[in-house]
């Protein structure tokens, strides 16, 4: 087959492949093309991330950034603007993940975190999640406290992942645990007795 047939041939299958695309409204791998109305939307609105979801909820962030690169409105440099890095310190230590993407559009969360450890920036330590256990509770706390993983708590004390997995609820942990803890983090366990009002 001569090179001309066989760029006629490739001509023609590419011709039904575009067919084929628009017929069905999406694209080999499943997305949906996009739509003049919804262009003029971006073009109309970009770069306002809630108000262009608000009235495109089937598109994501990553999608309309992509579009607004494609059609010519979006930047498509890496460079961080200064209003960029000032919405970066101002929320970093305390925001969400979903509230800085938010706020970041422009910037995926690899490139948000890169930028934020280059200049120092540090994420607020969050305390551990209450399992409903007062004194499970407790060593979370002062492992909290003291800036001791419940990965390295468990290794100290021979627990297993106990500290780290189990859910507790209202139900009695199991104690030999509890005082190998606080053992290792310098405490005492002290028992209260019910007063008896009888005497």
């Amino acid at each position: 087959m001569s090179s001309l047939s066989q760029y006629s041939q490739g001509a023609v299958t590419a011709e039904r492949n575009r067919q084929r695309i628009q017929k069905s409204g999406c694209t080999p791998r499943g997305y949906l093309l996009w739509r003049a109305w919804e262009d003029n939307i971006l073009r109309e609105h970009y770069p306002n991330f809630p108000k262009i979801r608000e009235l495109l909820p089937h598109r994501t962030n990553k999608a309309i950034s992509h579009r607004g690169v494609h059609l010519g409105i979006a930047r498509t440099s890496t460079h961080w603007s200064d209003t960029d890095y000032s919405t970066l310190r101002r929320m970093y230590g305390s925001a969400s993940k979903a509230e800085l993407l938010k706020a970041l559009p422009d910037h995926s969360w690899e490139r948000i975190v890169h930028k934020a450890e280059k200049n120092g920036l540090r994420r607020a330590r969050k305390p551990y999640l209450r399992t409903g256990n007062v004194p499970n509770d407790s060593v979370r706390d002062r492992c909290f406290e003291m800036k001791f993983t419940l990965v390295g708590l468990n290794e100290d004390c021979r627990t297993k992942r106990h500290f780290q997995k189990r859910k507790f609820g209202t139900y009695h942990p199991p104690y030999r645990a509890i005082h190998k803890a606080t053992k290792v983090l310098g405490g005492t366990i002290k028992l209260t007795w019910a007063r008896d009002d009888r005497t």
